[in-house]
């Protein structure tokens, strides 16, 4: 290491030779999140956040990212969301489509993706607000074709193709960069008019790759006025992470705990080695449903309401 360091740095280990380093890891990093053939054998580190549908899940990510995420009462996240945020003198979010189901096929080509859906960046303090709108138009275009090329099949309820969401900007730290991934909610009955009646099982299998890479933390969300003992959440990410290395709890929702279960909350927060088996655990309180249909309170109001 020290000869390596010598000959990119010279001899002073200057700072700046650390900020080629890390310019040149991020560009790799860059290239590795968009060449989906890379995925096959390259797993990079990420942070998934998974629970019940219309558990705090996108409101969570939106106050830890700053951004807007689609969120409703109904399955809102119906593939993955991998937003990756790092530090630039420019501020800019790039939304694409990472196609799975083509990527070892010839319909998987550049040509055949373009027509299907066009890359969108995003520059200005306007164009960003559109972000939660141009992600539900990404996610209709991956439901509404069909894997199989057939149109007469039904539509899918989920899907495992990813929008790739880019943000860059003054306001991240530098050296730092971090990837979310807002995965669809579990759920344990399907919507017989809308929703595909193995809707349950095929998130199940979504999750899967998340749940068993070994480089992905992850953040389980849980309403804070249902009984931990009933989380199916829990249970999934216990099977893959049996020793809670990788699994960091949230409670969202404190505000709709019943009058007189407070402590029996309090107790599991303050002794989450012995109820949970877990190291660490957290307790936040995002906006809710009315807040975010009305868009009567920013994501600043909301992070300085829970202050």
């Amino acid at each position: 290491w020290k000869q390596t360091s010598s000959s990119m740095f010279g001899d002073d280990h200057s700072f700046s030779g650390w900020e080629q380093v890390w310019d040149r890891f991020t560009t790799l990093q860059d290239k590795t999140h968009t060449i989906q053939l890379l995925r096959q054998w390259i797993s990079l580190p990420s942070i998934a956040v998974i629970g019940d549908t219309s558990c705090g899940k996108s409101s969570l990510l939106s106050q830890l990212s700053g951004v807007e995420l689609p969120s409703n009462s109904q399955i809102s996240t119906k593939c993955p969301v991998e937003m990756q945020m790092r530090f630039s003198q420019s501020k800019q979010a790039i939304i694409d489509i990472q196609w799975k189901h083509h990527q070892s096929s010839s319909q998987g080509s550049g040509v055949h993706r373009h027509k299907l859906w066009e890359e969108r960046v995003l520059r200005t303090a306007e164009e960003w607000k559109e972000i939660p709108n141009i992600i539900r138009q990404a996610q209709q275009v991956i439901l509404s074709r069909n894997h199989h090329g057939n149109q007469d099949e039904p539509q899918s309820t989920v899907a495992s193709d990813v929008i790739s969401v880019v943000l860059t900007g003054p306001m991240y730290p530098k050296q730092q960069t971090l990837t979310l991934v807002d995965l669809p909610g579990l759920v344990q009955m399907h919507n017989a008019m809308t929703e595909s009646p193995t809707v349950s099982k095929e998130i199940v299998n979504l999750l899967e790759p998340y749940l068993e890479n070994p480089h992905c933390l992850l953040v389980a969300v849980l309403p804070a006025n249902v009984d931990y003992h009933n989380a199916h959440v829990l249970q999934l990410a216990a099977q893959h992470d049996p020793l809670a290395d990788r699994t960091i709890p949230v409670w969202t929702k404190p505000d709709l705990i019943d009058k007189g279960a407070e402590q029996a909350m309090v107790d599991v927060l303050q002794n989450a080695k012995s109820f949970l088996n877990c190291r660490n655990v957290h307790m936040v309180k995002c906006r809710g449903q009315a807040a975010l249909d009305e868009a009567s309170t920013s994501l600043v109001n909301a992070v300085q309401q829970e202050e």
